[in-house]
């Protein structure tokens, strides 16, 4: 298993600048180019901080049979609404 671990803001970098995909570009003009990298980069970013979040509180939940209890009440009120 592998993992993407970036140092001195190389991901960050990549976005800005666009190099790694400009010679990939074609057609393309290098600011539409950058603008979609960025675009998909920052879509990534957001989707394992999410995936993250859910891991936490699953983890939660099975540690604190409180939160289960909560979200399984908070699912019944909403199937009766």
């Amino acid at each position: 298993m592998s993992t993407l671990v970036t140092t001195h803001d190389g991901l960050e970098r990549v976005v800005r600048g666009g190099h790694a995909l400009g010679n990939l570009a074609g057609r393309r003009p290098e600011g539409a180019l950058r603008s979609k990298a960025g675009t998909l980069f920052a879509r990534m970013i957001e989707r394992l901080r999410q995936h993250r979040q859910d891991r936490i509180f699953e983890q939660l939940m099975h540690d604190d049979p409180r939160v289960y209890a909560e979200v399984q009440a908070a699912a019944t009120r909403a199937e009766w609404r």
